[in-house]
């Protein structure tokens, strides 16, 4: 009988040792499920902040391509105007002068450069 109680109580010994371990084995992946939780809220965060500024970088960049389409236009318009204002010029003065015409071509030039940097 007597050998049967210290049987007994190294069972409880060992199995109090057990459980012991198992309840820090418990807190200790309480603690990794908190880091990993948090670790996942931070990488959500951070994925949610790149959304917004890949929609940013996408707006002005429709932005901006629609202002060299607009520019493109209005260089277009402009380049006609200058055109016809040359053509009404030189037949008021009876004139086709290359000189005026090599010149507003190097106009256009200009301004067409100019707006083709501004938008590349």
């Amino acid at each position: 009988m007597q050998i049967e109680i210290e049987t007994l109580r190294n069972q409880i010994v060992a199995l109090s040792k057990t459980s012991e371990e198992n309840i820090r084995r418990i807190n200790e992946l309480d603690s990794e499920k908190l880091n990993f939780e948090q670790e996942n809220s931070e990488k959500d965060r951070q994925i949610i902040e790149r959304d917004e500024k890949i929609q940013e970088l996408q707006l002005n960049l429709e932005k901006t391509q629609e202002s060299g389409a607009k520019l493109r236009k209005a260089l277009h318009k402009m380049k006609e105007t200058i055109t016809n204002n040359e053509q009404t010029h030189n037949q008021e003065s009876g004139k086709n002068s290359p000189l005026s015409h090599t010149h507003t071509k190097r106009k256009l030039m200009l301004c067409f450069r100019n707006t083709h940097t501004y938008n590349h």
